[in-house]
């Protein structure tokens, strides 16, 4: 003769349902979130151009291209994904260094309008920009091919100019 169990209670076993529920819808969400970020960042791996004419400084005009590369050897970093950045005026190195994209649930000092950032820190190149411990902080949006990017705080109006004044377009 089998030793039978007593009957589980049904709202215990309502419980253990949800608990299973919500269990896998939080599975869900985390790799949801997680295949986004990623698509996110790696998407903005490449180079982008774009042409500034009637800047001053005149030595500002030219084609600049931005070229972003996600580091795949340290992955995120300090609440973002770290890459590194070089920017080119005409085909010369002009400015390089690290870069961290993160996401910011407060651009404006409200949670009303969320946004992704990316902060630049200038480690090399010839069109030297005053550091300091935040670096050039902006928003990016991507659209298409296009790449805007709108500075929330930056301290260096060279670079202000090259990076946020006009959209940039993907080149390959």
């Amino acid at each position: 003769m089998t030793a039978r169990s007593a009957p589980m209670p049904l709202s215990a076993v309502r419980l253990a349902g949800a608990t299973r529920i919500v269990a896998l819808l939080a599975f869900a969400v985390t790799a949801l979130l997680t295949t986004t970020a990623g698509a996110a960042t790696s998407a903005l791996n490449g180079d982008y151009t774009v042409t500034i004419a009637g800047a001053h400084p005149t030595s500002l005009n030219g084609l600049w291209k931005l070229h972003l590369a996600i580091d795949t050897n340290t992955g995120v970093y300090g609440g973002g994904t770290q890459g590194s950045f070089s920017l080119f005026r005409n085909a010369r190195l002009m400015a390089d260094g690290p870069y961290v994209l993160s996401y910011s649930s407060s651009c404006d000092g409200t949670s009303k309008r969320p946004c992704n950032t990316v902060q630049f820190n200038q480690l090399g190149g010839p069109q030297e920009c005053p550091q300091t411990p935040v670096g050039g902080v902006y928003t990016y949006t991507t659209s298409g091919s296009q790449l805007v990017l709108k500075p929330l705080y930056e301290n260096c109006p060279s670079r202000k100019l090259v990076l946020g004044s006009h959209p940039f377009a993907r080149s390959k």
